[in-house]
Protein backbone atom coordinates (compact mmCIF):
# COMPACT_ATOMS: atom_id res chain seq x y z
CA UNK A 1 0.00 0.00 0.00
CA UNK A 2 1.05 3.51 -0.70
CA UNK A 3 -0.12 5.23 3.06
CA UNK A 4 3.54 4.67 4.12
CA UNK A 5 5.42 6.27 1.64
CA UNK A 6 2.46 9.14 1.10
CA UNK A 7 3.32 9.44 4.94
CA UNK A 8 6.76 9.97 4.78
CA UNK A 9 6.34 12.45 1.73
CA UNK A 10 4.08 14.55 4.08
CA UNK A 11 6.67 14.09 6.87
CA UNK A 12 8.94 15.50 4.30
CA UNK A 13 7.30 18.62 2.88
CA UNK A 14 6.38 19.81 6.44
CA UNK A 15 10.34 19.48 8.10
CA UNK A 16 9.34 21.89 11.04
CA UNK A 17 6.99 19.10 12.63
CA UNK A 18 9.08 15.93 12.38
CA UNK A 19 7.21 12.40 12.85
CA UNK A 20 10.54 10.32 12.74
CA UNK A 21 12.38 9.49 15.54
CA UNK A 22 15.45 11.64 16.12
CA UNK A 23 17.49 8.46 17.39
CA UNK A 24 18.90 6.33 14.86
CA UNK A 25 17.39 3.01 16.76
CA UNK A 26 14.07 4.46 17.29
CA UNK A 27 13.58 5.21 13.36
CA UNK A 28 14.65 1.85 12.98
CA UNK A 29 11.83 0.12 15.01
CA UNK A 30 9.75 2.86 13.51
CA UNK A 31 10.41 1.18 10.51
CA UNK A 32 9.94 -2.10 11.69
CA UNK A 33 6.49 -1.12 12.29
CA UNK A 34 5.84 0.54 9.25
CA UNK A 35 7.06 -2.53 7.21
CA UNK A 36 5.06 -5.18 8.76
CA UNK A 37 1.93 -2.71 8.42
CA UNK A 38 2.85 -2.82 4.47
CA UNK A 39 3.92 -6.56 4.44
CA UNK A 40 0.62 -8.11 6.30
CA UNK A 41 -1.25 -5.52 8.67
CA UNK A 42 -3.65 -4.32 5.80
CA UNK A 43 -4.69 -7.13 3.81
CA UNK A 44 -6.05 -8.77 6.59
CA UNK A 45 -8.13 -6.06 7.84
CA UNK A 46 -9.53 -6.53 4.84
CA UNK A 47 -10.98 -10.06 5.57
CA UNK A 48 -12.09 -8.79 8.99
CA UNK A 49 -14.06 -5.99 7.71
CA UNK A 50 -15.54 -7.96 4.64
CA UNK A 51 -16.13 -11.25 6.72
CA UNK A 52 -17.60 -8.85 10.00
CA UNK A 53 -19.79 -5.79 7.71
CA UNK A 54 -18.73 -4.69 4.27
CA UNK A 55 -20.36 -7.93 3.07
CA UNK A 56 -23.78 -6.71 4.13
CA UNK A 57 -23.59 -4.29 1.09
CA UNK A 58 -23.76 -7.64 -1.19
CA UNK A 59 -26.37 -9.92 1.22
CA UNK A 60 -29.76 -10.16 -0.44
CA UNK A 61 -28.89 -8.28 -3.83
CA UNK A 62 -28.77 -9.61 -7.07
CA UNK A 63 -25.86 -12.40 -7.30
CA UNK A 64 -24.65 -10.12 -10.36
CA UNK A 65 -23.57 -7.49 -7.84
CA UNK A 66 -21.08 -9.55 -6.08
CA UNK A 67 -19.64 -11.09 -9.14
CA UNK A 68 -19.28 -8.11 -10.97
CA UNK A 69 -17.40 -6.70 -8.06
CA UNK A 70 -14.84 -10.28 -7.77
CA UNK A 71 -14.52 -9.75 -11.13
CA UNK A 72 -12.17 -7.15 -10.94
CA UNK A 73 -9.58 -9.21 -8.96
CA UNK A 74 -6.68 -10.02 -11.06
CA UNK A 75 -5.58 -12.50 -9.02
CA UNK A 76 -7.87 -15.80 -9.38
CA UNK A 77 -7.02 -16.59 -5.71
CA UNK A 78 -7.95 -13.09 -4.61
CA UNK A 79 -11.27 -13.44 -6.53
CA UNK A 80 -12.20 -17.23 -4.65
CA UNK A 81 -11.30 -15.28 -1.26
CA UNK A 82 -13.16 -12.83 -1.28
CA UNK A 83 -16.29 -14.74 -2.78
CA UNK A 84 -15.65 -17.12 0.23
CA UNK A 85 -15.47 -13.93 2.32
CA UNK A 86 -18.97 -12.12 0.90
CA UNK A 87 -20.56 -15.28 1.13
CA UNK A 88 -19.09 -17.18 4.10
CA UNK A 89 -18.60 -13.87 6.81
CA UNK A 90 -17.47 -15.20 9.73
CA UNK A 91 -17.35 -18.95 8.55
CA UNK A 92 -15.18 -18.37 5.92
CA UNK A 93 -11.62 -19.67 6.40
CA UNK A 94 -9.76 -16.67 6.05
CA UNK A 95 -11.39 -15.06 9.22
CA UNK A 96 -9.95 -17.56 11.95
CA UNK A 97 -6.77 -16.67 10.31
CA UNK A 98 -7.19 -13.32 10.51
CA UNK A 99 -8.54 -13.21 13.98
CA UNK A 100 -5.23 -14.98 14.86
CA UNK A 101 -2.88 -12.83 12.86
CA UNK A 102 -4.46 -9.47 15.26
CA UNK A 103 -4.70 -11.23 18.38
CA UNK A 104 -0.39 -11.84 17.54
CA UNK A 105 -0.53 -7.71 16.81
CA UNK A 106 -2.26 -6.83 19.63
CA UNK A 107 -0.18 -8.65 21.71
CA UNK A 108 3.37 -7.82 20.12
CA UNK A 109 1.57 -4.00 20.71
CA UNK A 110 1.13 -4.75 24.20
CA UNK A 111 4.75 -6.25 24.58
CA UNK A 112 6.21 -2.68 23.30
CA UNK A 113 3.98 -0.28 24.86
CA UNK A 114 4.29 -1.62 28.09
CA UNK A 115 7.56 -0.22 27.68
CA UNK A 116 7.51 2.70 26.18
CA UNK A 117 4.63 5.63 25.10
CA UNK A 118 4.62 5.37 21.73
CA UNK A 119 5.37 2.64 19.48
CA UNK A 120 8.51 3.49 18.29
CA UNK A 121 9.67 5.38 21.67
CA UNK A 122 8.79 8.10 23.50
CA UNK A 123 8.01 10.21 20.83
CA UNK A 124 4.63 9.91 18.63
CA UNK A 125 5.41 8.98 15.50
CA UNK A 126 4.55 7.69 11.71
CA UNK A 127 4.37 4.04 13.14
CA UNK A 128 1.47 5.13 15.52
CA UNK A 129 0.03 7.38 12.54
CA UNK A 130 0.24 3.88 10.27
CA UNK A 131 -1.17 1.66 13.02
CA UNK A 132 -3.61 4.22 14.26
CA UNK A 133 -6.58 3.25 11.12
CA UNK A 134 -6.67 -0.78 12.30
CA UNK A 135 -7.03 -0.24 15.37
CA UNK A 136 -9.85 1.96 14.68
CA UNK A 137 -11.63 -0.47 12.41
CA UNK A 138 -11.21 -2.93 14.92
CA UNK A 139 -12.84 -0.71 17.03
CA UNK A 140 -15.54 0.55 14.95
CA UNK A 141 -16.32 -3.58 14.32
CA UNK A 142 -17.42 -3.85 17.64
CA UNK A 143 -13.99 -5.76 18.33
CA UNK A 144 -12.90 -2.66 20.76
CA UNK A 145 -13.01 -5.30 24.01
CA UNK A 146 -10.18 -7.56 22.37
CA UNK A 147 -7.59 -5.25 24.27
CA UNK A 148 -9.66 -4.62 27.05
CA UNK A 149 -7.23 -7.12 28.77
CA UNK A 150 -4.03 -5.01 27.26
CA UNK A 151 -3.65 -1.57 29.38
CA UNK A 152 -0.53 -0.78 27.54
CA UNK A 153 -2.29 -0.57 23.79
CA UNK A 154 -5.82 0.96 25.96
CA UNK A 155 -3.87 3.39 26.70
CA UNK A 156 -1.92 4.46 23.14
CA UNK A 157 -5.48 3.85 22.09
CA UNK A 158 -6.95 7.12 24.11
CA UNK A 159 -3.99 8.53 23.67
CA UNK A 160 -4.19 8.54 19.86
CA UNK A 161 -7.97 9.59 20.06
CA UNK A 162 -8.00 12.34 21.90
CA UNK A 163 -5.22 14.32 19.66
CA UNK A 164 -6.88 16.73 17.61
CA UNK A 165 -5.56 15.12 14.17
CA UNK A 166 -7.76 12.07 14.95
CA UNK A 167 -10.66 14.01 15.79
CA UNK A 168 -10.35 15.35 12.39
CA UNK A 169 -9.34 12.56 10.62
CA UNK A 170 -11.82 9.88 12.32
CA UNK A 171 -14.53 10.88 13.95
CA UNK A 172 -15.45 14.49 11.92
CA UNK A 173 -15.10 12.16 8.99
CA UNK A 174 -16.67 8.62 8.95
CA UNK A 175 -20.93 8.71 8.09
CA UNK A 176 -22.89 7.89 11.30
CA UNK A 177 -24.78 5.29 9.19
CA UNK A 178 -21.44 2.87 8.33
CA UNK A 179 -20.36 3.31 12.04
CA UNK A 180 -23.90 2.11 12.82
CA UNK A 181 -23.69 -0.86 10.85
CA UNK A 182 -20.20 -2.27 11.59
CA UNK A 183 -21.23 -1.84 15.33
CA UNK A 184 -24.48 -3.45 14.65
CA UNK A 185 -22.85 -6.34 12.85
CA UNK A 186 -19.59 -6.48 14.77
CA UNK A 187 -22.01 -7.36 17.93
CA UNK A 188 -22.80 -10.59 16.47
CA UNK A 189 -19.05 -10.89 15.14
CA UNK A 190 -17.78 -10.91 18.58
CA UNK A 191 -18.76 -14.37 20.06
CA UNK A 192 -17.27 -15.64 17.38
CA UNK A 193 -13.97 -14.14 18.11
CA UNK A 194 -14.01 -14.64 21.32
CA UNK A 195 -14.56 -18.41 20.75
CA UNK A 196 -11.94 -18.52 18.22
CA UNK A 197 -9.60 -16.65 20.53
CA UNK A 198 -10.23 -19.38 23.39
CA UNK A 199 -9.76 -22.01 20.83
Amino acid sequence: IESTIINEYIDDTFADQPLRPADAGDRARMRLWTKRLDDSVHPQIVVMSFCVAFRMNFVGAPPEKLDAFVSGFADPQKEANMRAMVEQGVEAPAFAHSVAFYDTLIADMESTLSRREWLAGDDYSLADIGYAPYLTRLSHLGLGDWWSDKPAVKGWFERLRVRPAYVTAVDQWMPAPLLEMMAAEGAKAWPVVQNLLKA
